[in-house]
């Protein structure tokens, strides 16, 4: 016993002695149990019990600690807790690098933060650089109630800059939105961030009987500034709320004001509708849509009769669409307006007007038309059926392209 008890002392004097050489890796508050010994040729201090040690303002605690000496390395295991001023990072088990202030940890990770609180299987976090990084499940809630998912995550305190790296699910209960993705950034202090590679935006009505919108799109930004609060959505966008769909190169979503903004070779098909135009506004009001601006170049088409490729048809330098619940109320046709209806008597085909004027105004019914209205410099021609025999009518600019239309179906497979 007596030599044991003095190998026990030299090895002691030992780790001491090789601390003396430079700064302390860390300062024992307090442990339960201190044992010292060699392993593989290196010095250990070995912590048990209540452990908590500090270095630098960082504060370690756990169940277990192992201070490797020559490598200035620390091992803590079980209820590991890391803290500086308001930050708390905890797991079952840490390695500690002082020195650098490095500290990579595995297991039940838990992060709060700043009001935040992230959750990992594994992560690292540099307190001196503040710089962090979390893979393999992780959840961050953040201090808005927002949920955000990722596989993995890459964080920059100075500068509140955040990357996300696949399987990416944002959810924010405040408007009731999920966004998807597989990279996303965000910006803290600018209050931006986007989504790129499948971008996916998906929000939930707000009360029964409201439409789901679902917006699909090469990149996704988001700008949460009270004075700005929009999405824009850019690259092969396509969008689905209701009976209302459409697809072009750019779109932006006001939410404060409801409004959305089509750019770049828009279209929108809503029920048997389809219009194009330079571009196009839609404007919404309690999740219903109110009225529909399409602006230059406007074009609006309807079908009419699939099997002889009838196409009602208007065209004009702006069309405006005006809704009322959930149904085309009234059309307007403005600067240089023309329109080509094809008539019934009896249930069975009859021929088609054609008629122009500076603007054109028509109501409808029940999802008929009830009215036409022209205004100013009226000319009208009428066609009779048997002159439409062998092909339809089609005014200048015509194009149908109902095959583009986005489905449901084929946006439902980003909601995961």
């Amino acid at each position: 016993m007596k030599l044991k008890s003095l190998l026990s002392l030299l090895i002691l004097g030992i780790s001491f002695s090789v601390l003396g050489q430079g700064r302390d890796l860390v300062r024992l508050i307090y442990a339960d149990s201190f044992t010292g010994s060699m392993l593989n040729g290196e010095a250990i201090r070995e912590f048990i019990g209540s452990v908590h040690v500090e270095r630098d303002g960082i504060n370690l605690y756990c169940d277990r600690m192992i201070e490797f000496v020559n490598r200035r390395v620390i091992e803590a295991t079980g209820h590991v807790k890391i803290v500086q001023n308001a930050d708390i990072l905890t797991s079952d088990f840490a390695r500690y690098f002082p020195d650098s202030k490095f500290i990579y940890v595995e297991r039940n990770v838990k992060l709060n933060s700043e009001g935040n609180l992230l959750t990992s299987d594994f992560g690292n976090f540099n307190f001196g650089t503040n710089l962090a990084g979390f893979w393999s499940r992780v959840k961050l809630f953040d201090s808005q109630s927002n949920e955000i998912r990722a596989d993995s995550l890459d964080y920059n305190r100075n500068l509140g800059h955040s990357k996300m790296f696949r399987n990416i699910r944002i959810f924010s209960p405040k408007d009731n939105t999920i966004i998807r993705g597989r990279y996303a950034e965000n910006f803290n202090i600018q209050q931006t961030a986007f989504v790129e590679q499948d971008a996916f935006l998906y929000q939930l009505p707000a009360k029964a009987g409201d439409d789901t919108l679902m917006i699909q799109s090469l990149r996704l930004d988001s700008d949460r500034r009270d004075s700005v609060n929009q999405y824009m959505a850019t690259g092969k966008v396509r969008m689905i709320q209701g009976e209302m769909s459409a697809i072009s190169d750019t779109m932006i979503f006001f939410k404060n004001t409801g409004v959305i903004k089509l750019r770049e070779k828009p279209i929108v098909w809503y029920d048997v509708n389809q219009v194009v135009g330079d571009s196009i506004d839609i404007i919404t009001e309690n999740n219903q849509f109110r009225q529909m601006d399409c602006f230059s170049n406007a074009f609006s088409v309807s079908l009419k009769d699939e099997s002889t490729k009838k196409y009602n048809q208007l065209r004009g330098k702006t069309i405006r669409y005006f809704f009322q619940n959930r149904q085309i109320n009234q059309v307007s046709v403005e600067q240089t307006a023309e329109s080509l209806y094809y008539l019934d008597q009896d249930g069975k085909p009859s021929g088609a007007n054609f008629i122009t004027g500076d603007n054109i105004l028509i109501n409808f019914l029940n999802n008929e038309v009830d009215h036409i209205r022209v205004l100013s410099g009226v000319e009208g021609k009428f066609y009779p059926e048997r002159m439409m025999i062998a092909e339809p009518i089609l005014l200048k600019n015509f194009k149908w392209v109902g095959k583009e239309r986005p489905t449901p179906a084929e946006l439902r497979v980003y909601v995961r």
